[in-house]
């Protein structure tokens, strides 16, 4: 009879996956696959910052300039002085004070009759220049020469950014502002337009001639009706 030993140290022994991996199906040939994909437990979850809420963000105003105190004199209506006495309309012209005086300042004088007329028949409602810039050009260079020392005077970037983003505000508001003028603007006593130079301020008084000696005309159509 062959021998047969008691036990046979040469064979293979079966395999025993440790206690950490987990056994799945075998493959066909019989070996065991291993699955050593991560636990859920395993994988760290992803940092997501927290977020302000819209509830949170609180609004102030940066800058203390007002846009409308450069045309204040345009706004607020001028107290009414007494006119010259006169028997038709008549208006005059103030001359310069000095070489950088570029403003035209106008006076204009109405007779009674005149002024009986303009109401009568509603002219003091007739538009002698119509959309005209509220802001003229030296009103809004003044603006903007407020804004530079505004932002010169901040002390960090965010307040400066702040006061760009409100500027830029202002003198798109300064821009889009537009009135009209009458007779009764003409007026005021004086009636004052700030010209660039000396010659805009010379186009500028030849304009509201013209417009006035065309309303002198009209009144004087109906006094001689």
């Amino acid at each position: 009879m062959p021998y047969t030993p008691p036990f046979a140290p040469y064979k293979r022994q079966p395999y025993t996956p440790p206690s950490f991996v987990r056994r799945t199906e075998t493959q066909e040939s019989g070996e065991p696959v291993i699955d050593v994909t991560p636990t859920t437990a395993q994988v760290p979850e992803p940092l997501v910052p927290s977020k302000p809420s819209l509830d949170q963000i609180t609004i102030r105003r940066y800058s203390q300039i007002v846009p409308a105190e450069f045309v204040q004199h345009k706004l607020i209506p001028k107290p009414m002085v007494p006119m010259a006495d006169v028997e038709h309309m008549e208006w005059y012209f103030d001359e310069p004070e000095h070489d950088d005086d570029h403003e035209v300042r106008l006076y204009v004088a109405l007779s009674a009759e005149d002024i009986a007329t303009i109401k009568r028949w509603g002219y003091q409602h007739d538009t002698l220049e119509k959309k005209i810039p509220l802001f003229d050009t030296v009103e809004l260079d003044n603006l903007i020469q407020a804004q530079h020392q505004e932002i010169e005077q901040a002390n960090d970037p965010h307040t400066r950014a702040a006061l760009s983003i409100e500027h830029n505000q202002q003198l798109e508001w300064a821009r889009q502002q537009f009135i009209d003028i009458t007779i009764l603007d003409y007026l005021a006593s004086p009636y004052r337009k700030q010209c660039e130079n000396r010659y805009q301020t010379t186009i500028a008084q030849r304009q509201i001639n013209g417009r006035l000696a065309e309303f002198k005309t009209k009144l004087e159509k109906h006094r001689d009706d």
